[in-house]
């Protein structure tokens, strides 16, 4: 009869370390960061030379790991931008507002801003928006036809 029960117990065991496995893999991944609240530059707008306003609500079960800042131009503009922020890492919830310096370099025109937390799961979120860059205004009000 022990000899019985320890193979119950024995078999037991090994059913339950061989369960939890899979349920490590399948049942208790952690949910993807979210991102919410985006704001980019004023309107969708920011001045080559200055710097681009950025603010969001960021969310990670997971706790974030890093956070990345995106920009690439449209068509066939190839400039790029990016920028790791790794002060975040740790943090389950953080207001991301950031100031990113547009360097002088970048062409005037369309570009696509990317928002992405990476969680410490290795689990991505991004959001995104379209941003135009633009020089800064010197005309100061001559000239506009209306």
């Amino acid at each position: 009869m022990n000899t019985k029960n320890l193979f119950i117990a024995a078999t037991l065991v090994f059913g339950l370390a061989f369960t939890s496995c899979s349920d490590d893999d399948e049942n208790n991944t952690v949910a993807k960061p979210v991102i919410t609240g985006l704001e980019v530059g004023a309107e969708g707008v920011a001045t080559i030379g200055s710097d681009l306003h950025v603010d969001a609500e960021i969310t990670a079960e997971g706790t974030i790991d890093v956070v990345t800042v995106e920009l690439h131009g449209e068509g066939e503009n190839t400039d790029e931008l990016e920028v790791v922020y790794t002060e975040f890492s740790g943090q389950k919830n953080a207001h991301f507002h950031e100031h990113i310096n547009i360097p002088d370099t970048l062409e005037v025109g369309a570009y696509h801003f990317h928002l992405v937390v990476t969680d410490m799961e290795g689990q991505q979120t991004s959001a995104e928006a379209d941003l135009t860059l633009q020089v800064e205004d010197t005309d100061q009000g001559h000239g506009h036809d209306h």
